[in-house]
C-alpha cells in the first residue's frame, strides 16, 4: 500500500527589505525534523512559485517527510515592480529561511532551486549554513551577480547535488562543473543526456535521484 504524506497548506506572508512577499507553507501532520525552501526561476521572465518544476521539487520534499516553503521573489507576479537584482533575491531567500526557522522551530533547513532560483541558492549557501542544497540548471553568470566570487562556494559544507541537461541552450552545462569544483568533494554533478533547460524528458530520473539523496541525509 502506498503511503501518502498528509500536509497542511497555509498561505503566508513575510517581509524582505520592507517588501511583503507571499508564499505557501506546507507542514506534515507528523513532527518536523527537516524543512526545505524552494526557489523559482527568474521573476523577470515569468518565473514564480507556481513553476511546474518547482512544484515537482516541492512534492519530492513533501514525500520525503519535510515541511516546505515556496514563495515569490520580488519582481514576480505578486510583486511585479519591486525586483532588486540577484542580490535582492538572495535577501528574499534569507528572509524566507528566517521565517521558516521561527515558524517551524527547526535548524535543519535545506534548499532546492531551479535555474535563477538555483543560482540564488548557491549564493545563500555560501553565506548561510544549510542541511543540503539541490540545484537544477544553476547559472554561473547569475551567481556572480550576487556579488560573490566563485571561491566563496568553498565555505559550503553541506551535501550539494547539481543537475544540468546536456542539451541546455539557456545556461551552459559546464556551469555545473564549475560550481562542483568550487564547492569541493561534498558536491555531485548529474549531467542528463538529451535534456534541455526545462526537464521535460527526465523529471522522473531527477525525482528518484533527489529522493535517494534526501534519504541519505534524513
Amino acid at each position: 500500500m502506498m503511503c501518502v504524506t498528509r500536509v497542511a497548506e497555509t498561505d503566508i506572508e513575510f517581509s524582505s527589505n520592507g517588501h511583503t512577499l507571499v508564499g505557501m507553507l506546507n507542514t506534515p501532520s507528523s513532527a518536523v525534523s527537516h524543512a526545505a525552501l524552494l526557489l523559482h526561476p527568474h521573476p523577470r521572465f515569468g518565473g514564480s512559485m507556481d513553476n511546474l518544476v518547482v512544484r515537482e521539487l516541492e512534492q519530492i520534499a513533501i514525500d520525503s517527510g519535510m515541511a516546505t516553503l515556496r514563495f515569490n521573489f520580488r519582481g514576480a507576479t505578486s510583486n511585479p515592480f519591486s525586483f532588486d537584482g540577484v542580490s535582492g533575491a538572495v535577501d528574499d531567500a534569507m528572509a524566507a529561511l528566517n521565517y521558516m526557522k521561527k515558524e517551524l522551530g527547526t535548524a535543519n533547513l535545506g534548499l532546492l532551486g531551479y535555474s535563477f532560483g538555483a543560482s540564488v541558492g548557491l549564493g545563500v549557501a555560501a553565506q548561510e549554513r544549510l542541511s543540503f542544497l539541490v540545484c537544477l540548471s544553476a547559472s554561473y553568470d547569475i551567481f556572480l551577480s550576487t556579488g560573490l566570487k566563485l571561491d566563496a562556494l568553498s565555505t559550503i559544507d553541506c551535501p550539494v547535488l547539481l543537475f544540468h541537461g546536456m542539451d541546455d541552450t539557456v545556461i551552459s552545462p559546464q556551469d555545473a562543473d564549475r560550481f562542483s569544483y568550487a564547492v569541493g568533494s561534498n558536491s555531485e554533478v548529474v549531467q542528463i543526456a538529451d535534456e534541455g533547460h526545462f526537464y521535460q524528458n527526465s523529471m522522473n530520473r531527477v525525482r528518484i535521484r533527489i529522493k535517494d539523496f534526501l534519504r541519505a541525509i534524513l
